[in-house]
């Protein structure tokens, strides 16, 4: 199977842009996802991209890559805006972003884990990002 990193990123930013705060918006162009504060840009993320990356990954590992780094991309930019931590758990400790990709889809959370998320996002199954 080939992956397309824009279809990646749309994928990303439809179930990103489901639970940011208020002000905070995301677009996907291509393999790119833009994350607005209050229509500031804040960071272009062009972590999808890593799919394309031609190593000794498998497809599975690079599309785990490149969810983590749009998640902590997308979490570092609500954080400059909010001036806070963002998500939280329920004592206020900083809810990591996760990923974990299996045959047919790819699982991504805040959290300790992905069965002890703060925040849990539908999985993007692999059929959703063929090229």
């Amino acid at each position: 199977m080939h992956a397309s990193s824009h279809e990646l990123a749309l994928a990303l930013a439809a179930r990103l842009g489901e639970v940011v705060p208020a002000g905070v918006t995301l677009d996907a162009v291509r393999n790119s996802i833009s994350v607005y504060a209050d229509g500031e840009l804040m960071v272009s993320s062009q972590a999808a991209r890593i799919l394309e990356e031609v190593d000794d990954r498998t497809l599975n590992k690079r599309v785990e890559s490149a969810v983590l780094a749009v998640l902590s991309d997308v979490q570092d930019s609500v954080m400059r805006h909010l001036r806070s931590k963002w998500p939280t758990d329920g004592r206020g400790l900083l809810a990591l972003p996760g990923a974990r990709a299996d045959q047919n889809r790819v699982l991504l959370w805040y959290g300790v884990s992905d069965d002890r998320p703060v925040i849990s996002f539908r999985p993007i199954e692999f059929d959703e990002i063929r090229a």
